[in-house]
């Protein structure tokens, strides 16, 4: 039983969850790493690199001006990123950011103290583990791979983001997701803080719960099973 007297929920054989305020403090990912990447976009832009290149020329699209400077690209990112939009060039010049403090060991990720150990439940059960996240794969990885409890991307079976999957809230983006890991909709747990994000799965099959963390507020998850700890989840087939 939960901690509320209801029954445990059963995520399936195949999990899906989110990033923040599901597996980790939404502070931590928020303070740790945008404000570690937002005062050194401009820079990096300005760095000899072809990935760093076609992430201006994205930007560029974006704004429907070829001829954009870097400083203006810069501008834009800087806009992207304190109106947290979730852009794809944006997600991906993070990403290249955070590899390098991490590389360093000036960033770590952290993650609830619960959840390590479910996920190396369920990879014991023989359970997969993905990750989908509007921040890129490669941000994915290496979040899971620097954690307080040390390297723990053995346990991830796959990442999405927005460039592989798609938006969030479309329901499309769960289909996808469900055709390239190869498993029912209806076998795969989506775990999750966001209601919009939870009625999407949902929409594509798939068994939608809801982590509303007390020390987040306990965000409204609406219909869906709810759990405020991992805790609660059952490990097992059903």
């Amino acid at each position: 039983m939960s901690e509320r007297g209801e029954p445990m929920v059963d995520t399936g054989d195949a999990v899906l969850l989110d990033i923040e305020g599901t597996v980790s403090p939404v502070a931590a990912v928020r303070n740790t790493l945008f404000g570690y990447a937002r005062p050194r976009l401009a820079d990096w832009l300005g760095r000899p690199d072809p990935r760093i290149g076609r992430i201006a020329e994205a930007v560029r699209s974006a704004l429907h001006d070829p001829h954009a400077d870097l400083d203006v690209v810069a501008a834009e990112l800087a806009r992207w990123s304190d109106a947290d939009i979730k852009a794809e060039p944006l997600k991906a010049l993070q990403g290249l950011i955070w590899q390098d403090g991490f590389a360093t060991g000036v960033l770590t990720a952290t993650l609830y103290d619960d959840v390590p150990p479910l996920l190396r439940a369920w990879v014991r059960r023989g359970d997969r583990v993905y990750i989908f996240s509007s921040g890129s794969e490669l941000a994915q990885r290496l979040w899971f791979a620097n954690t307080q409890f040390g390297d723990l991307s053995a346990l991830i079976s796959g990442h999405f983001d927005l460039s592989s999957a798609g938006p969030k809230n479309d329901a499309r983006s769960y289909r996808v997701i469900a055709e390239a890991i190869g498993a029912r909709p209806d076998r795969i747990g989506f775990l999750s803080d966001n209601v919009a994000e939870l009625d999407a799965a949902a929409a594509a099959g798939m068994r939608a719960v809801g982590v509303s963390r007390m020390d987040e507020g306990c965000p409204d998850v609406g219909r869906h099973p709810r759990i405020t700890r991992f805790t609660e989840i059952r490990v097992g087939r059903n």
